[in-house]
């Protein structure tokens, strides 16, 4: 990515600007006015997600994509918001679209930056992936070309977390945005003209 995760990672306590922006910028809802965030280090709750959408006037539909789904949630799912956890701690990507190849992600200071799918896939797959130390080990002893390396350790992790869910919960249970959860934004009333 070309600019620092930190810049595109939506905190917790940032969520409901976040959305309010994922909307307004989609055409769809109003302000949302002053919202109580849940604490920086909990997810929020399914209750207060869809209460926020409801301030927001959009209907906020969660999954759970399993590990092998997520490049298609990425190229097919936006308007979104993704949860990645770092140390067990919850922030979120906000994807706007693609374009050209790109996927357009809104940073936290409000512009627009594109980035590759791959850099996206990476840091919302990368906790996970460290749960299987075991596959760059088994590499570590072969010798073979990066290039080989690379597709070689990606056909390994897609066997071993393929079928595993990105959520360690069902979708929008009272964690509503696990790992790799998404919330579209659809208009509850009417959508935007169309271009």
């Amino acid at each position: 990515m070309t600019r620092s995760d930190s810049d595109l990672l939506w905190p917790v306590e940032r969520l409901p600007d976040a959305l309010e922006q994922l909307a307004q910028r989609q055409g769809y809802g109003r302000a949302a006015g002053e919202i109580a965030p849940p604490a920086a280090a909990v997810e929020p709750s399914r209750v207060w997600m869809f209460a926020l959408g409801d301030r927001l006037g959009v209907e906020l539909e969660p999954i759970t994509p399993l590990y092998h789904e997520l490049p298609d949630v990425l190229e097919r799912a936006a308007p979104c918001i993704l949860q990645v956890r770092r140390d067990g701690v919850p922030s979120y990507l906000v994807l706007l679209g693609t374009r050209r190849g790109k996927l357009r992600l809104l940073a936290r200071d409000a512009t627009v930056v594109s980035v590759q799918r791959k850099s996206a896939l990476t840091l919302l797959r990368e906790e996970q992936e460290a749960t299987v130390a075991e596959v760059d080990q088994l590499l570590g002893g072969v010798e073979m070309s990066p290039r080989a390396r690379e597709h070689a350790r990606s056909q390994m992790l897609l066997q071993r977390l393929g079928r595993c869910s990105c959520a360690p919960a069902g979708s929008c249970a009272p964690g509503a945005l696990r790992a790799g959860g998404r919330c579209s934004v659809t208009s509850r009333r009417s959508s935007p003209a169309s271009s």
